[in-house]
């Protein structure tokens, strides 16, 4: 068989490994070793809420040495990039450090780019500088991957290569079992292009764990071939023989070393399933190599390795030993201390035991390998300038108040000594000195936190701010120009207030406008009118006697929007007495009807929007006489009857409206008698088209208390 295919299989095998070489570029490392902790665990459960909640952005610090306050702000624009969301930074002397914040996470592609991109600009900026961060750390391990790689290869393949010249019996052979595992090498580590991505660990030591675990098939193959041939057989009929012998060894060797790698895929980290996989798939690969096209090679170079065929170094010098010494060879030293050993092994089992509990881990990232150095001396630079922190991050729920948990943690100490410096947090609380250094950055200024307080503050009942609050103010000052319809308005401003559709729709239908900006509001709101323009303004929504009754009262003749709708609302919230409702009802009622329906109420005081509700409710026939007095008592008793028989009554009630609606249809009453209680009922009926405008202009005035502190010119 493999005589007659040998050059196909040479072609398949070696188009594999050169195909699978320029896979390898593509396979995609993860360097985030958080990705292969348990889905139950706390820390992966808690990192993923985060997350889901805030993002995920990468970081970056930067110390730069011998520069000035000018030089800093100078450097800051030169530092921006695509990639970096946010720069921020802080002063110490002549040293700043920056902290950027990328737009991807520590691990992305992005992310490393812009780390070039940045060094770049600081040496060619010829500055002194230092780096740290994850997302650095993770940029070093990438540049470390691929010299590590070939550092490897170049320290594996001579000290493979002497290793098998001492213990082989020809000098052709080293170089092909080389060659047969280096292909089953290169076409493992470029079908891992094919999974979504594996560990940087999986990447570094898979390919040296396959060399040396499969080793044993090439020399077990092989020297069974070189056995048969010395008996005589040709090549064809040796290799043959070699292969059936050698087929039942090698695979139950490869399947017992699979199922070991298969048991590491079942740790709870679940790196070992990222690394067990690889390495299953590796021997596989390589018990292929080794059956199909390492019997290729031994056919192809049988000349050459019966040209080269020698005794092993190995062997030469057992021999020798023998030689010198007949009666003391391995046999009879393990036969004459086969009592001892068993013993002597139990002890060193016991003492490892022991002395292994008092090994001390290595938790650091940056002292593993000669090759961090790099980022240790960075990280000891910018330490001793800036001081080491370590942050901890604690994830509440948004409705808990964290007031009481916050002072808790500040004030944890051991020992009596306090180890927590500080602690950042969206709802917490921060007075004007402390919050301006946090948008110092943003070219905040102490007047314009004082605005910020002020459109925060709408009770002017703290001098405190949080930083949940100043998000929500940013993200609503952000397109505070930009048209929006009423429900789109409306969605926006949920984000910083609760506000419905009829909180903003009156601006809509005043003005008469589809869209309308925040900012357009605001000025709005804040424009002074004289009361001509007011009444026309509002024409149909408030009566010209009321706007003159609440100049009268504040004595002003002049209002903005603002101050009309409040006043208004005050004005019809507020109780009157039957006195002062019948000066504010001359145009619809008389003082007799205002007194009758105070006494059907019962009430003494009582406010113009709770009065007209009334008026507008379901009235008995009792209460309907009371309320049209000046009308024979008989035809509303005839009236009341007629809508009963017509079953248009609820309970026995009804309410004006339905009441001039049945007359105005009715043919029972003559058209004189028709038209004089027509007249008299609209008059107060005219009180329920009223009432659904005061409603409006009551829940606008609701709506008011979002804009209290605002005018188009401080945020404009």
């Amino acid at each position: 068989m493999f005589q007659k295919l040998k050059f196909p299989f040479v072609f398949i095998f070696l188009t594999l490994a050169v195909l699978a070489s320029f896979l390898i570029p593509a396979v995609k490392v993860n360097y985030n070793t958080i990705n292969y902790l348990p889905d139950d665990s706390k820390t992966r459960i808690a990192l993923s809420k985060m997350e889901e909640e805030f993002g995920n952005h990468g970081s970056l610090y930067i110390m730069v040495e011998e520069v000035d306050a000018e030089e800093v702000t100078l450097l800051q624009e030169k530092l921006e990039h695509d990639n970096v969301q946010e720069i921020t930074f802080k002063m110490k002397g002549d040293k700043v450090l920056f902290q950027l914040l990328f737009v991807h996470d520590d691990y992305s592609k992005e992310s490393m780019t812009a780390i070039e991109d940045l060094m770049k600009v600081l040496t060619e900026e010829e500055v002194k500088y230092y780096l740290d961060g994850q997302s650095y750390q993770t940029y070093i391990f990438n540049q470390m991957l691929t010299e590590q790689i070939i550092k490897i290869i170049l320290f594996l393949i001579p000290l493979v290569l002497i290793i098998l010249l001492v213990m082989t019996r020809s000098y052709l052979e080293p170089l092909l079992f080389i060659l047969t595992l280096g292909i089953s090498v290169a076409i493992n580590m470029g079908t891992n292009a094919f999974f979504k991505e594996i560990s940087y660990m999986t990447y570094m030591i898979v390919p040296v764990i396959q060399f040396a675990v499969c080793m044993d098939y090439s020399i077990m193959l092989l020297h069974r071939y070189q056995d048969c041939r010395k008996e005589g057989l040709v090549p064809q009929k040796a290799l043959t023989k070699a292969w059936k012998t050698s087929l039942v060894p090698i695979i139950a060797s490869s399947v017992t070393t699979m199922a070991g790698f298969v048991a590491i895929m079942f740790m709870k980290y679940k790196i070992g399933f990222d690394i067990g996989i690889v390495l299953v798939k590796g021997v596989a690969i390589s018990l292929i190599t080794v059956l199909f096209f390492l019997p290729v090679l031994i056919l192809l170079f049988d000349k050459y390795l019966t040209k080269t065929d020698r005794r092993s170094l190995f062997s030469i010098i057992i021999a020798k030993f023998r030689e010198r010494n007949p009666n003391r060879g391995l046999s009879a030293f393990l036969f004459k201390t086969r009592f001892i050993l068993p013993f002597l092994a139990l002890a060193l089992i016991i003492a490892g035991f022991i002395i292994q509990r008092n090994n001390n881990f290595l938790y650091s990232d940056t002292s593993t390998t000669k090759d961090m150095e790099e980022i240790a001396t960075s990280r000891e630079k910018i330490d001793a300038s800036f001081g080491r922190t370590n942050q901890a991050v604690l994830l509440v729920g948004k409705d808990q108040d964290t007031s009481s948990l916050i002072s808790r943690i500040e004030n944890l100490a051991v020992d009596g000594k306090t180890y927590v410096l500080e602690t950042m947090a969206y709802d917490k609380q921060y007075q004007k000195e402390e919050i301006l250094p946090l948008l110092m950055n943003h070219q905040a200024n102490p007047s314009d936190l004082d605005l910020l307080y002020g459109l925060i503050n709408k009770n002017n009942d703290k001098d405190s701010i949080s930083l949940h609050e100043l998000v929500q103010l940013f993200t609503l000052l952000q397109d505070i120009d930009v048209q929006m319809s009423g429900m789109q308005l409306t969605t926006y401003l949920n984000n910083f207030a609760d506000v419905q559709l009829e909180d903003v729709s009156i601006f809509y239908r005043l003005y008469d406008r589809d869209t309308f900006s925040l900012l357009m509001i605001l000025e709005e709101l804040n424009k002074p009118y004289s009361l001509e323009s007011l009444k026309t303004l509002f024409d149909g929504m408030i009566k010209p006697s009321y706007i003159d009754l609440m100049a009268t009262t504040m004595g002003k003749t002049e209002f903005t929007v603002k101050e009309l709708i409040s006043s208004f609302s005050v004005m019809v919230t507020t109780p009157q007495n039957s006195t002062a409702m019948a000066f504010i009802l001359q145009e619809s009622m008389s003082a007799e009807q205002v007194n009758g329906i105070y006494a059907l109420m019962n009430r003494e005081e009582v406010s113009l929007k709770c009065f007209l509700e009334y008026l507008t409710g379901y009235l008995t026939e009792q209460e309907l006489q009371v309320l049209l007095s000046p009308l024979d008592p008989m035809a509303i008793s005839y009236v009341m009857g007629a809508m009963a028989a017509n079953d248009l009554l609820v309970d026995g009630k009804t309410t004006l409206k339905d009441f001039c609606v049945f007359l105005d249809q009715s043919g029972t009453l003559s058209p004189e008698q028709k038209m004089a209680i027509l007249y008299l009922l609209w008059q107060v009926i005219e009180a329920d088209t009223n009432l659904e405008k005061i409603n409006t202009l009551l829940r606008s005035a609701q709506g008011l208390t979002v804009f209290e502190t605002w005018d188009a010119s401080s945020v404009s």
